[in-house]
């Protein structure tokens, strides 16, 4: 037994605190309307595995690099030009998992396990991920708290967010970048296919309760936290993908919410 927790227990420190950020970071990508953006930046951060190849760079640490530059890319374009968002993120994300197929082709190993990458495995989380996840907790806890209230603001009235002296481009820009950095630390808990689910799912459960945007986020980080200690347990009790088994968590975690909801409403 003592074994079995010492060999979980990376991967239980990365999950929740990847659980704890999407909880908070959710609120935003439901409220911004950014759900396919975060399944673009998996799609874009898969690149990571030729690049590290490629560059002989740790795989995280390419995994970092080419979802922010996805992250930068979006942003600028959307800024720049009159594309429309869900466009732009169609576009974008499609050249880049075509860019990423093509180039693992071509510059990789051959026995490169794609499988791991594309719906995670609690054998490739180590204590190296769980300094990415710290990593990239701070900077979203810093993010947060310096700009949580802007956020609710530019979420709620952009014009007023504007005349208020917000500058609601770089806000976006620095939401996409956190979301890059979450999305490259997550994918080899969660995988490319399934990340975006931790950020939606636990808060669209969440909204069925929350009465405010700080309820909201709470209650949505501690049902991803939950889903993602159940999900850990089921994947490594029947010898699963890890990615699958957290994400049909969350998706409990919803219909139960929902009927929990319907059936209070009717009353």
């Amino acid at each position: 037994m003592i074994e079995l927790m010492t060999s979980l227990l990376p991967t239980l420190v990365c999950g929740l605190g990847v659980a704890l950020i999407s909880g908070y970071l959710g609120v935003f990508v439901i409220a911004q309307r950014l759900s396919f953006f975060s399944d673009a930046l998996a799609h874009a951060a898969l690149l990571g595995i030729s690049v590290s190849f490629i560059f002989a760079l740790p795989v995280n640490v390419s995994f970092v690099i080419t979802a922010l530059i996805f992250a930068a890319l979006f942003t600028y374009a959307l800024t720049h030009s009159n594309i429309s968002s869900d466009t732009l993120i169609g576009v974008l994300s499609l050249s880049f998992l075509a860019i990423s197929l093509l180039s693992i082709s071509l510059f990789t190993d051959a026995h490169v396990d794609l499988e791991h990458y594309l719906m995670g495995s609690l054998s490739t989380v180590s204590w190296l991920d769980a300094g990415w996840v710290a990593l990239c907790g701070v900077s979203a806890f810093l993010f947060l708290r310096l700009k949580w209230n802007d956020l609710i603001l530019v979420t709620l009235n952009e014009e007023l967010a504007q005349i208020e002296g917000i500058n609601p481009k770089s806000l976006r820009l620095g939401l996409t970048l956190i979301l890059a950095l979450l999305v490259a630390v997550s994918i080899q808990l969660i995988g490319a296919l399934l990340i975006s689910a931790l950020l939606i799912i636990p808060a669209s459960s969440a909204r069925q309760w929350a009465s405010s945007v700080k309820h909201m986020a709470l209650l949505s980080s501690v049902i991803a936290c939950v889903s993602v200690a159940l999900g850990v347990w089921f994947s490594h009790s029947m010898s699963t993908p890890s990615g699958p088994a957290i994400v049909m968590m969350t998706s409990l975690a919803f219909a139960i919410s929902v009927f929990a909801n319907n059936a209070r409403q009717r009353r």
